[in-house]
């Protein structure tokens, strides 16, 4: 049966399989950047071409999808190679959800198995599946906090969904709802826990690479995460310790030809990185290491940590002039314009200041800000 004889059925009605869409920029106009989780090692462009009815496809490009399919767990119904084998089987056994643009069905909750019915026509002439199902979301239901949350109840159990593309949707998720307590809220993970998955976003680009590339699952990462965080007070630091070892442990890996660095592998290349560091003071500051939990931080430490402490706080609540003078004495170049709106006369006056003062000055511009971190040094 030729795949364009399959039909597409709502409870309004039934649509021509042409008009079932992924939900990619050129369908949508919005980015390709959300849906890219929803197929985890599988190509993206690949998935795009199969699933572009108004192109045939050549036996080059048959063979370049056969072959990323079959890279795949054909007995975990995860990937796309176990998801196109149970379409084969068993047809589409869950709806689609779409939203309509014109006259196409743009489909939100469904892309993975959207693109597997596609494959497995066009890629396998497979008999199934015959009909597809599909829900139309309401105008609510389309928002974009909604949105998220379909994308994160589709992914939420992918085992080939790694530890990158899983921080990348919360952190879109702490944008659109305001706080980490809200995802918490929402995606039922503690607090802890969300924080954990968004350090991955302080990764080095070739470190997200190699964590993206699957040479190193989730748990070394996260684990590895937790244990240079015992040693390490400054979280910029301890990203590049635990970025350099990532990508240190992942590179002999593959050379040693394996697939995948381990976390004993991930920890030694970051221990043997913490030691050299801390014989060479250049590279990072002996007094941001922590020998042991009750010593007290040092004014110079609380300077080093206080740019990534005060992310947590709500800047809107924060008086203008005040937020400029702190971020320009912490070394902050760059300050969010959402928050700025009214403060063009604060800041300038705020730049002639501070251009002026010597590091002596900065010294004495920060005692009052310091004065009141001392007190609460224990808790650092």
């Amino acid at each position: 049966m030729a795949i364009k004889e399959i039909s597409v059925n709502t409870r309004n009605g039934s649509f021509d399989v042409e008009q079932l869409k992924l939900n990619i920029k050129q369908n949508t106009g919005l980015s390709n950047k959300n849906i890219r989780r929803d197929f985890g090692a599988f190509p993206l462009e690949l998935a795009i071409k199969v699933c572009d009815l108004s192109q045939e496809l050549s036996a080059s490009d048959i063979e370049e999808i056969k072959s990323a399919v079959e890279s795949g767990d054909p007995d975990n119904d995860k990937t796309m190679y176990g998801l196109v084998r149970s379409v084969m089987r068993h047809s589409v056994t869950e709806p689609v959800s779409c939203y309509a643009i014109g006259n196409d069905l743009i489909a939100v909750k469904g892309n993975h198995r959207l693109t597997a019915c596609y494959i497995a026509k066009r890629i396998y002439n497979s008999d199934c599946p015959k009909a597809i199902t599909v829900i139309m979301l309401s105008k609510e239901q389309r928002n974009p906090r909604a949105l998220l949350m379909a994308q994160f109840n589709e992914n939420k159990f992918r085992k080939d969904l790694n530890v990158l593309e899983e921080a990348e949707l919360l952190g879109d998720m702490r944008k659109e709802f305001g706080s980490i307590e809200a995802v918490a809220e929402e995606t039922g993970y503690s607090i802890r826990k969300v924080e954990e998955l968004l350090d991955v976003l302080n990764l080095s680009p070739e470190a997200q690479l190699a964590v993206k590339s699957g040479t190193i699952l989730k748990n070394p990462v996260l684990q590895l995460q937790k244990e240079i965080a015992k040693e390490v007070t400054n979280p910029i630091q301890a990203s590049e310790i635990i970025s350099q070892a990532i990508v240190e442990a992942t590179t002999e890996a593959v050379e040693s030809g394996k697939n995948k660095a381990s976390l004993e592998q991930a920890k030694t290349k970051a221990k043997e990185i913490l030691e050299a560091k801390r014989k060479n003071k250049s590279n990072v500051d002996s007094s941001t290491l922590i020998p042991s939990k009750t010593r007290k931080l040092t004014k110079k430490q609380i300077l080093a940590i206080a740019p990534m402490q005060l992310e947590s706080i709500n800047w809107k609540t924060v008086e203008d002039s005040t937020l400029v003078k702190v971020a320009k004495l912490l070394g902050l170049d760059e300050i969010d314009e959402e928050f700025l709106e009214d403060s063009e006369s604060d800041l300038e006056d705020s730049e002639t200041d501070i251009e002026e003062d010597s590091e002596e000055s900065l010294d004495e511009d920060s005692e009052e800000f310091l004065e009141d971190s001392e007190s609460d040094s224990e808790e650092f």
